[in-house]
C-alpha cells in the first residue's frame, strides 16, 4: 500500500510522459529527459464542469489531463482492453483495493488525506509546495504558446510537473493538484504492471481523468473541511462567499461545485447574458448537481422563471439570498433556498495574503452563479406548456453529460 515511507518511487521505476488534453488523450511516448522545456495540453481540468464547461476540464465536461505513457517499460503490454459500459477501469479497481476502499473515489479521498497528514496541513488554504516535495516532484514552466495547461514527466530523480503560467494562479493550483492525483495513481500501483498498463489504455482515459479531477478538488477543497466551515459560517452574502473563496484559493467553479456536491438536493447554475430566439436575456448557461433527484434546470432558461429574480438583484448588489425561492420549469416548481453571487475583481487591499504576497482574483467574466439548495419539487396538476428551446437537451441526455463527481 502507498505509504509515507518508500525506497523507490514509481517515477524511478517508470518514465511516463503524460499529455493532458483532448487533442491526444493517450499522450505520446517520450524518452527520459526529453521533456525538459517541453510542454503539453490544452484543456483546463477545472473548467471541465459544465461551466464553460470547461468542463473541464471542462466539459460538459471532462477533460483535462491525459493518460501517462510508460516510455521505458517494454515488458508492459500496450494492447488496449475494452472497458465495458458502466464498468470501472481495472486500474481504478486496483487503486481502490490498494487503499482498502469501497470505490476509487473513496481511495482518492484516503490518499489525499494521507498527503495532507504527511505534510502537516490541517486547514485551508492547502499549500502544494510541501506536497510536491513529499512526492519528490518539482515544478517547471511549460513552453509558451504550447496551449497545454499541465504535463507530468517522470525521471530518475522523481517527477516534474509542467504547467503554464499565463492563467489565473488559482487555476494553476488546480492543474498542479490534478497532476499530483496522477502521481498518487502511479505510486500506489507501482508494483502492479497490469494496472500500470491500464493507465495507458485509451478506453480507461475518461474515468482516470475524472478521478484525477476529483482528486484535485479533494486535495485543495476537502469536503469534510467545507462541511465544518459551512456549519459555523453559512453563505448569505457576497462577503460570506469571498471569505470561503479566500480560505481555499481555488477558482469559483471548483469552489462552488464542491459546495453543491456537499449540500443536499442542491443545484449549481451559471447565468450569462445570452442570445436566444426569444431575445437576449440572462439565461442558464450550464448547470450541475451531484444527486439529481429529478431536478432539471435546462440551459437557456431565462431569469423570468425565478421567483424572486435573484439574478437581477445580484447584478445590482453583488449577491442576493432568499430563504424560500422558486424556479419554474414547465409543470415543475422547484422551491428551496437560493444564493446568487456575481464575483467581482476586488481592490488590492481586499485580497488575501499568502506567504507575504496578495493573491489576485480571477478575471471577472460577467457570470452570476446561483446555488439552489434544499430543493423540493412540486408538479402542477394543470401545467403550463413549456417548449424546449433549440439546442436544449432532454432530461436523459442531460444526465448523460453530467460530470462524474461521485464514486466511479
Amino acid at each position: 500500500m502507498f505509504g509515507s515511507t518508500r525506497t523507490t518511487t514509481s517515477a524511478q521505476r517508470w518514465t511516463p510522459c503524460a499529455d493532458h488534453g483532448r487533442s491526444d488523450p493517450v499522450g505520446r511516448v517520450c524518452p527520459a529527459g526529453a521533456m525538459d522545456g517541453e510542454t503539453v495540453t490544452p484543456e483546463d481540468p477545472q473548467l471541465s464542469f459544465p461551466f464553460n464547461e470547461q468542463a473541464e476540464t471542462g466539459s460538459p465536461v471532462t477533460g483535462g489531463a491525459g493518460t501517462p505513457v510508460a516510455a521505458r517499460a517494454p515488458e508492459v503490454k500496450r494492447r488496449e482492453q475494452p472497458v465495458r459500459r458502466g464498468a470501472v477501469a481495472p486500474s481504478l479497481v486496483a487503486f481502490a483495493g490498494a487503499w482498502n476502499a469501497s470505490s476509487p473515489a473513496a481511495a482518492m479521498d484516503a490518499a489525499c488525506a494521507d498527503l495532507r497528514r504527511r505534510t502537516r496541513q490541517q486547514s485551508g488554504p492547502y499549500a502544494l509546495t510541501p506536497i510536491l516535495e513529499e512526492l519528490s516532484a518539482r515544478r517547471a514552466k511549460a513552453r509558451p504558446g504550447s496551449g497545454a495547461h499541465g504535463r507530468l514527466h517522470a525521471h530518475s530523480r522523481g517527477w516534474t510537473v509542467y504547467r503554464r503560467e499565463d492563467m489565473s494562479w488559482r487555476r494553476v493550483r488546480f492543474t498542479e493538484a490534478h497532476e499530483i492525483a496522477h502521481i498518487l495513481l502511479y505510486e500506489t500501483l507501482a508494483d502492479d504492471r497490469r494496472a500500470l498498463s491500464d493507465l495507458q489504455n485509451r478506453q480507461s482515459h475518461r474515468q482516470i481523468e475524472e478521478l484525477c479531477d476529483y482528486g484535485a478538488a479533494e486535495l485543495l477543497v476537502p469536503v469534510g473541511d467545507v462541511s465544518d466551515y459551512l456549519t459555523s459560517n453559512p453563505l448569505r452574502t457576497l462577503a460570506d462567499y469571498n471569505r470561503l473563496y479566500d480560505t481555499y484559493l481555488v477558482s469559483h467553479v471548483t469552489l462552488l461545485r464542491r459546495v453543491a456536491t456537499l449540500l443536499p438536493r442542491t443545484v449549481l447554475t451559471a447565468w450569462q447574458y445570452l442570445q436566444h430566439r426569444r431575445g437576449v436575456n440572462w439565461r442558464i448557461q450550464s448547470s450541475y448537481c451531484r444527486t439529481v433527484d429529478g431536478v432539471y434546470l435546462p440551459p437557456g432558461l431565462s431569469r423570468r422563471h425565478l421567483r424572486p429574480d435573484l439574478v437581477t438583484q445580484a447584478l445590482t448588489h453583488g449577491s442576493a439570498y432568499a430563504a424560500e425561492a422558486t424556479i419554474e420549469v414547465g409543470d415543475r416548481h422547484y422551491t428551496g433556498k437560493m444564493l446568487a453571487v456575481r464575483p467581482a475583481f476586488r481592490d488590492q487591499g481586499e485580497l488575501p495574503i499568502l506567504q507575504g504576497r496578495p493573491v489576485r482574483d480571477e478575471t471577472a467574466d460577467d457570470t452570476v452563479y446561483v446555488l439552489h439548495g434544499d430543493l423540493l419539487t412540486t408538479v402542477l396538476s394543470r401545467p403550463r406548456p413549456y417548449r424546449r428551446a433549440r439546442g436544449e437537451h432532454d432530461f436523459d441526455s442531460y444526465l448523460q453529460r453530467l460530470p462524474l463527481a461521485k464514486d466511479l
